[in-house]
């Protein structure tokens, strides 16, 4: 799903392309270090969550804890996705 989610946002970046938004975003300076600015918030957002999962996993392993994974394929399909289009404009 998450390969799903990354070529997904992959083809409505190059959609977006070919409508002309990179000229939207050379004119609109403000937009688009807006852009950037929620990306590097995700990027933040997911990094925080990697180290709450690593140090969870850590006190997991001495107590013996059945690790859990999602239930939801979307939610693989979403993060894929939002990683793309954020990575992909800087």
């Amino acid at each position: 799903m998450v390969v799903a989610g990354i070529t997904l946002g992959v083809m409505i970046w190059a959609m977006l392309a070919l409508l002309g938004l990179n000229i939207l975003f050379e004119q609109v300076h403000w937009l688009k270090r807006l852009l950037f600015v929620a990306g590097g918030i995700y990027l933040c957002w997911l990094g925080y969550q990697m180290l709450r999962s690593a140090f969870a996993q850590q006190d997991a392993n001495r107590t013996m804890h059945i690790p859990t994974f999602p239930q939801s394929a979307w939610r693989f399909f979403l993060q894929g996705f939002l990683t793309n289009l954020l990575i992909q404009n800087q």
